[in-house]
């Protein structure tokens, strides 16, 4: 998508790693001083307040926290999203497939069980690449074809990002449907109540879904597919749709190596802090600002061992 080719562009020109240096730099400054305490303590050199070194570390840390919140947005952005279209038969599955995909993808017949396989295809959603599966209707079948494509259903529930969970709306009971969505722990669901024509507004579907979020729609007539279009994007991204971000999307962490390092680094911050708020000796202090610095470099391939060196007998009167 087009914002997939700009968060491209970003990091080949080295958006992501500037941001990455800059707070590498004010741990590092923060460093070299104690390390410059700690071993050239004969030189008398100044101490660094506490005051000073810990208004520098709460401000890395934060830096380093805005970064790690991006990365949902980023990893979407880079890798797309797996969202999967689940439900009962005949609940729309197959016509809300369609109407995405602005184009006749997948058969829809008034029968159940017309889907037997899953069918795989990529639109651009808000400038996010989202591969939409739909799936056959999850029922227990004694058709030979159906009930593998109800196995190969179940399956994508471990793969996919999130799942479009397709009810009828204009269904009596929603006891079958709470079964299904018992198999969906611990994943991202989007509840999509489908077939709002025949009856507008259930008050039964949001009650019975209310940990969830419910969009009703209408796969008919096209009723509430740009809110359902938000929903998906909110639960990919994180936020939603047209929220200001002061994030350009070459700023966003975009792979689990970075967003590993990062989580990482800011241990180690939080490590420094602990030992500095709690009047331990600067050496521990120093140690954990040292693994910081490292995990930092990690992603923007820089090694600070000799800089070290060569910024306190730069910066300050060792030995002379």
């Amino acid at each position: 998508t087009e914002v997939s080719l700009q968060a491209a562009r970003g990091r080949l020109d080295g958006v992501f790693s500037s941001k990455v240096k800059e707070i590498k730099e004010a741990l590092l400054r923060l460093l070299v001083h104690l390390e410059a305490e700690l071993d050239f303590s004969e030189d008398e050199v100044e101490g660094l307040a506490v005051e000073a070194l810990l208004e520098g570390l709460v401000n890395a840390g934060g830096r380093i926290e805005r970064l790690l919140a991006t990365y949902e947005e980023g990893r979407a952005i880079k890798d797309g999203v797996r969202v999967l279209i689940l439900g009962r038969p005949n609940v729309g599955k197959s016509s809300l497939l369609n109407i995405l995909l602005e184009q006749e993808r997948a058969i829809v017949t008034p029968h159940p069980g017309t889907t037997r396989d899953v069918i795989e295809e990529a639109i651009n959603l808000r400038g996010v690449p989202i591969r939409l599966m739909d799936t056959a209707g999850l029922r227990d079948t004694d058709d030979h074809a159906e009930s593998i494509g109800v196995r190969l259903a179940r399956e994508r529930i471990e793969t996919a990002e999130l799942i479009l969970f397709v009810i009828d709306a204009s269904s009596v009971s929603f006891n079958e449907d709470m079964e299904i969505l018992k198999s969906m722990e611990g994943k991202k669901v989007i509840v999509a109540a489908n077939k709002t024509d025949l009856a507008p507004g259930r008050l039964e579907a949001k009650e019975a879904f209310s940990g969830h979020t419910v969009k009703f729609i209408s796969a008919l007539d096209s009723t509430g597919m740009e809110e359902l279009k938000d929903a998906v994007y909110e639960e990919a991204i994180g936020h939603p749709y047209g929220a200001f971000s002061e994030a350009s999307p070459g700023d966003l962490v975009a792979t689990i190596r970075q967003r590993d390092s990062l989580v990482k680094a800011l241990d180690g911050v939080k490590g420094a802090r602990a030992a500095l708020e709690q009047g331990l000796a600067r050496e521990f202090i120093a140690t954990d600002l040292r693994y910081s610095v490292d995990r930092l470099g990690e992603i923007t391939g820089e090694t600070t061992t000799e800089d070290i060196l060569d910024r306190i007998f730069s910066g300050f009167c060792i030995g002379k």
